[in-house]
């Protein structure tokens, strides 16, 4: 029934010689928007072209610059430069970025994450233009957009780019065989669950979480809580965007909205959330042997320590010969008691009067106790480069031995880092176009980073992942692997056969 009915359709249009599954070759070869009329021509195309749209796995990324819009400028808008930018210019570019990233995948782009510079925080209320923007878009579309101060991004088509000339960027995908979903969490409004999206079976495999400035730490820290208990099973990362409000399109309609901006996405997809912080080594791995009893508000002042290679010493000894040996400018004392699970990193406060101790702030108190394993780090470019290179590399090696593909990502890193840390622009978005090559990543400079807590030297091939909460100096990496969409004759005869609509 289905060889003759397709025979028949192939016959209407001229092509009744070409066998089901060349025919599908060739529709590959469209894009979107081609593919969608296609599919109007008749149910054996109907059926093919929605096999090929929502199958296929995508991943767009377009980045605009301040400069790209002002060349749409007239002379009257440009102005002196002092006058309100043209908005109804900035959304003409958005819409223009989304035509140009459905016009090159046959994909359906259902779900979207747009970074906009904060001078969209500006505007209060959603002007007409917008609200053409979901027109554009397929009807079970899902998406978020958030102000930045700036942005970093690795164009599909342009490569790495990041820093404040950057208007935005914008990612739109089609993540094949998965649940989408978008929310908004107003603290104090009503329960967290009644506001959170809920997901039977495996439940979410990763909830982002964009929180506006108007939102505070504690009611972020409580949510986490929440979502540990709840989720479990979720990873969690996001972190803090610049304005007051950002937008939340999803049913053909798009809002504004505040304080914590949600997506959820589970089902047959991986996703790896790759952290770094302080991660050159800068001295051996030591043993508590001491705890001094200090009245210390900052948490506790470890006493002497065991060297493998010199006996007993002070801690107050190690961590001075460690800055002036590495020039350390920023110093982090971890602490652990599993070297194969990293050392979590605690602020060194100071050293004790006598010289003796060390004062250290923040992580675990229990991880504060005789026996626990002591090492020292500090901040560097070089070591945060390599650090990156090879979490990427590991995670790209863990999907692939899952029979998974890279399909994009996502970046949260802190606003100290970037060009303040690297003295250059673009260092992390290269890196990881390096090791992900063709791979479009969208991202933004935080003001507090939300993701697996930073874990100095954990083992790069490691699956375990310290507890989700939002800390400082980061950089986090979360990345999409998909299975591959291998269309054999087999798959297409089925979905002709069954007269396959919904995939």
């Amino acid at each position: 029934m289905a060889s003759f009915a397709a025979n028949t359709a192939l016959s209407t249009h001229g092509l009744g010689a070409i066998p089901e599954d060349l025919v599908f070759d060739i529709l590959q070869y469209l894009d979107s928007m081609s593919l969608a009329r296609v599919s109007r021509t008749s149910y054996f195309f109907h059926i093919l072209s929605r096999l090929i749209m929502r199958k296929t796995p995508a991943w767009k990324t377009v980045t605009t610059t301040f400069f790209d819009i002002g060349q749409m400028l007239t002379t009257t808008e440009a102005g002196d430069g002092t006058a309100p930018f043209p908005k109804e210019k900035y959304v003409s570019c958005q819409m223009d970025n989304i035509r140009r990233m459905q016009n090159n995948t046959s994909a359906s782009l259902n779900t979207g994450f747009f970074f906009l510079n904060e001078l969209q925080s500006h505007y209060k209320t959603i002007s007409e233009s917008e609200e053409a923007i979901p027109a554009l878009l397929p009807k079970d579309f899902v998406g978020i957009g958030v102000p930045c101060n700036s942005i970093a991004s690795v164009d599909t088509f342009n490569g790495p780019r990041e820093g404040p000339q950057i208007a935005s960027s914008v990612s739109l995908a089609n993540i094949p065989e998965c649940d989408r979903e978008v929310f908004n969490v107003i603290p104090g409004q009503g329960s967290f669950s009644s506001m959170t999206p809920e997901r039977g079976g495996e439940g979410w495999s990763v909830i982002m979480l964009f929180c506006t400035y108007n939102c505070q730490q504690d009611d972020v820290d409580e949510y986490l809580q929440f979502l540990k208990k709840e989720h479990p099973k979720a990873e969690v990362i996001g972190g803090f965007v610049a304005g007051r409000s950002g937008i939340i399109i999803e049913k053909g309609k798009l809002k504004r909205c505040g304080h914590i901006l949600g997506m959820a996405i589970g089902g047959n997809v991986v996703y790896s959330s790759q952290v770094s912080r302080a991660c050159k080594k800068i001295s051996e791995v030591l043993t508590i042997q001491t705890l001094m009893n200090y009245n210390d508000e900052y948490g506790g002042v470890i006493g002497k320590l065991m060297s493998p290679t010199v006996g007993i010493v002070p801690s107050g000894d190690v961590a001075r010969r460690a800055i002036s040996e590495h020039d350390a400018r920023m110093l982090y004392c971890g602490i652990t008691k599993e070297e194969n699970k990293g050392f979590q990193l605690m602020d060194v406060r100071g050293v004790t009067r006598e010289g003796d101790g060390i004062a250290v702030a923040g992580g675990s108190k229990e991880l504060r106790t005789v026996g626990s394993k002591v090492c020292f780090f500090t901040l560097d470019p070089e070591s945060s480069k390599d650090d990156i290179r090879s979490r990427l590399a590991a995670a790209k090696r863990a999907a692939s031995g899952r029979s998974k593909t890279v399909l994009g990502a996502l970046l949260v890193s802190c606003g100290a880092r970037g060009q303040n840390l690297y003295g250059e622009a673009n260092v992390e978005p290269t890196v990881f176009s390096e090791e992900l090559g063709g791979v479009g990543m969208s991202g933004f400079f935080a003001g507090g980073e939300i993701g697996p807590e930073a874990l100095a030297a954990l083992p790069f091939d490691s699956d375990f992942r310290g507890e989700t909460m939002l800390q400082g100096f980061t950089s986090v990496f979360g990345v999409f692997f998909v299975p591959e969409f291998v269309p054999t004759a087999q798959v297409i005869s089925d979905a002709l056969q069954g007269r396959k609509i919904l995939f």
